[in-house]
């Protein structure tokens, strides 16, 4: 363990949390920029429309690359944390100084800088400096022209996206179909136009993107490209609001004129929006520089998508929101954290969801673009609906809610399976499980759905549908269906198989190690080669960590293991031989596992291990950061509780602080105490809420949300407490 020990070194002293640092300091954009995290490096309002940045390649949906990769110019759109097929990328905007009559400028960058508010670089070649701020829609760019410079140029590229190729079957690329800059010197500060892409995530139909420009200063000439422009100026220094609409031109040329036009003020105004967000957890002052960055960017990370799209939409709702990319991520993580910190927002987040189903018949898991666009497992936009109804979240109509989520559990969406509802839905009520020798990851699909129809009739029960509840019920059960009691491997017996229609299981399973090579399961050949590989038949997880992801009946897998003792030993086995991989959503939970046979304890080993995985720099996120799921992992282990998500309470387990507060959504605080931590003190050995001893190694919500004071006795070594899980 590396970072985390330090923490516990610098924590001997019990310090009070500073009230008056400005924390938008420690947001570093560059945290998981490179490597696996996939994070967006530019400025952006929280929730915000626009996320403006550098585009130094087209295969990446944030189009971020180091400094070693030329940058091809500023686009106003990205994903976040996401490593899927593109997105966005739309209206470059690329300073030059030399080849006016040329549409590509591509440069190197000497420098480059990046903080919450403000990111900057200096080009290769012209020693053009480019910094970019943004509003909730429109991006403001300050560009400072060396005196020397031959020319003062701006290209400005509706054709621009990521992906950027040519039409393909698949559409598993983008492409732009369609687009026009337009600038007239009657009107020398403006630029208009739009932008039409095709393909990409979601491909089931084309998106446009209108843009309307205000410039500080008139362009003097103009080179019309393809789909650019190139404008010269005389200024030194121009800077432009760039406005964006998914509705109109009308709307576009609205947006850029909601943010200022001096770009300090425009930042000022970017810092000030962020930071009630930041001071919503506030942790010692002497907390190492690392831990405060890590945690202060993950909030920015967590807060960055979906995308607020209110006005934006036709036909829209009170809110829309878009980009959830995806529901299956960020279900587990960052929807509890905003449910906690920000309750308005996780209701409009839900109604949302509701206007989409309303309009299109289902609620979206992957949607980007204004288009549901892919399903990971399940339907999980049933999981965050259920996660608020038993937390109490105000302002849903939750009938309405459970109308959507019963499309959900009994439509089959047939050949949309791809994009929204559960494939091989009306398989699974017919056999009880998904067959694996007809729809791919049917392994993970047999699991998600059960989860999913136990959650959804716990809804519906609580809301007098009795009858539905009940053949939810049973469906709920399912995951057992896909059990093979006979299948033993790693010296453990009983696996999730795939299952194909005949009833066959499988003669493998998978190993998410590299090489992923299958081990036998069966002594004797049973299924005559039925296809198993990570990616067909689990999805983002190997059937060894599927074995571990039945959040709703732990107690009935317990049971299938042979019981608390062989279960723990599992864990073991599953950790301790590189079967769990945490940078993937399926083994989120499973470090906390131990929590089912009395052994938080052991639940904070493997938790205090998979933290040193998090450190302030570009590859300081061990997985895609999938729209600030891995960062919302970070904040609640840090900060000592871990939600399971759709059930209202949290797991505990010791805080890698001495001391935290989380300012709460209805105006309370909730502060977390561990007494006496330490490198040699890292185990819980008794607690207490409020001032009452509190044995338990769970938190109900309604607890967490009064309010008070949870404060851990820490010791060398593992007690007596939270060997229960809750009080009977």
């Amino acid at each position: 363990m590396k970072h985390t020990v330090n923490i516990l070194a610098a924590a001997f002293v019990l310090m009070a949390c500073s009230c008056t640092e400005d924390l938008t300091g420690y947001v570093d954009p560059i945290i998981g920029a490179d490597c696996a995290g996939s994070t967006t490096v530019g400025p952006s309002m929280p929730f915000g429309m626009v996320k403006p940045g550098p585009d130094c390649t087209d295969f990446y949906t944030t189009g971020y690359m180091p400094m070693k990769i030329p940058v091809e110019g500023f686009s106003q759109n990205h994903l976040s944390g996401t490593d899927g097929p593109s997105r966005y990328g739309n209206v470059l905007l690329m300073p030059f100084s030399r080849g006016l009559d040329k549409d590509d400028h591509t440069a190197m960058r000497e420098t480059e800088e990046m903080t919450l508010g403000h990111y900057a670089c200096v080009l290769g070649g012209s020693s053009i400096k480019t910094e970019i701020t943004a509003g909730d829609r429109a991006a403001v760019y300050r560009i400072s022209y060396p005196a020397s410079a031959p020319l003062h140029g701006l290209e400005i590229d509706a054709g621009h996206c990521l992906g950027d190729c040519e039409p393909n079957e698949d559409h598993s690329f983008q492409w732009n179909i369609d687009g026009e800059a337009r600038w007239d010197e009657a009107d020398p500060c403006v630029v208009a136009g739009y932008s039409m892409t095709d393909g990409g995530v979601g491909h089931t139909e084309p998106y446009t993107v209108y843009f309307h420009i205000l410039l500080s200063s008139p362009a003097v000439k103009c080179v019309r490209m393809d789909k650019a422009v190139n404008l010269v100026f005389d200024a030194d220094v121009v800077t432009a609001r760039v406005g964006i609409s998914y509705l109109s031109h009308e709307k576009a040329e609205e947006n850029a004129h909601s943010v200022p036009g001096d770009f300090n003020r425009a930042e000022k105004d970017l810092l000030a929006a962020w930071r009630p967000l930041l001071e919503q957890i506030r942790v010692p002052g002497d907390t190492p520089e690392n831990v405060k960055k890590m945690l202060y960017t993950g909030i920015f990370h967590a807060y960055q998508m979906p995308t607020d799209r209110t006005g934006e939409v036709p036909g829209g709702g009170a809110v829309d929101y878009d980009d959830y990319y995806a529901l299956w991520d960020t279900y587990r993580t960052v929807m509890p954290l905003i449910t906690i910190l920000d309750e308005k927002r996780a209701a409009d987040l839900i109604n949302a969801m509701l206007e989409i189903w309303k309009r299109e018949g289902y609620l979206p898991d992957l949607r980007a673009g204004g288009v549901n666009g892919s399903i990971q497992g399940g339907t999980t936009a049933d999981v965050v609906i259920s996660d608020a109804f038993f937390k109490g979240v105000k302002g849903i109509d939750y009938q309405t809610a459970l109308d959507a989520m019963l499309t959900d559990a009994y439509k089959d969406p047939g050949p949309k399976g791809d994009a929204e509802g559960r494939r091989g839905l009306d398989d699974y009520m017919r056999l009880g499980y998904v067959p694996s020798d007809r729809y791919i990851r049917a392994g993970s699909r047999t699991i998600d759905y059960s989860f999913l129809d136990y959650l959804i009739s716990r809804v519906a029960d609580s809301l007098g549908r009795r009858d539905v509840a009940a053949d939810l019920e049973k469906r709920s059960h399912n995951w057992k269906n896909i059990w093979d009691p006979t299948a033993s491997a790693l010296g453990l017996s009983g696996f999730m198989v795939p299952k194909a229609e005949n009833g066959a299981f499988a003669d493998t399973i998978m190993l998410m190690r590299i090489p992923r090579e299958g081990i036998a399961v069966h002594p004797e050949p049973l299924s005559k080669g039925l296809e198993n590989t990570w990616w067909i038949q689990f999805y983002e997880a190997n059937s060894i960590e599927s074995c571990l992801c039945v959040p709703h009946d732990v107690e009935g897998l317990i049971a299938l293991c042979g019981g608390r003792e062989e279960f723990e030993r599992r864990l073991d086995v599953c950790f301790d031989g590189g079967y769990i991989d945490a940078g993937n959503e399926p083994s989120f939970l499973s470090s906390c596992l131990y929590h089912w046979v009395g052994r938080p304890d052991r639940s904070y080993d493997r938790v205090r291990d998979l933290l040193d995985g998090f450190f302030a720099g570009p590859c300081g996120i061990p997985g895609n950061d999938d729209s600030g799921a891995m960062s919302a992992w970070y904040i609640f282990h840090t900060l000592g509780l871990y939600p399971d998500a759709g059930f209202p309470f949290y797991l505990l387990h010791t805080p890698s602080l001495p001391k935290s507060v989380i300012r709460l959504s209805n105006g309370k605080k909730f502060t977390i105490v561990a007494k006496g931590l330490s490198l040699e003190n890292r185990y819980i050995t008794s607690a207490t809420l409020n001032g009452k001893p509190y044995p338990y190694s769970t938190i109900p919500h309604e607890d967490l949300m009064r309010g008070g004071r949870l404060e851990f006795v820490m010791g060398s070594a593992p007690g007596e407490w939270g060997k229960e899980m809750w009080a009977d």
